[in-house]
């Protein structure tokens, strides 16, 4: 989770900054974080998928989590 953490702090860094007309390095940059972030979809939901099972257990028992948690997950 560190690893992901800290790729989504890069990627959103990067993404956040603005590409100035007929700057192709960082147009190709901002493409290849956009690639990345869909090529790192599917493993990264599997990745979650236990802890979406546990809230969901969890709940089938009445027990409710903050609504941050849910946010979080999605």
């Amino acid at each position: 989770i560190g690893e992901l953490d800290e790729f989504m702090l890069q990627a959103e860094s990067r993404l956040k900054e603005p590409v100035c007309d007929g700057d192709y390095q960082a147009l190709v940059q901002v493409m290849g974080y956009l690639l990345a972030i869909r090529n790192r979809q599917t493993s990264t939901d599997q990745l979650f998928e236990p802890v979406i099972d546990v809230v969901n257990l969890l709940e089938q028992y009445g027990e409710t989590l903050p609504e941050c948690v849910h946010m979080q997950l999605e």
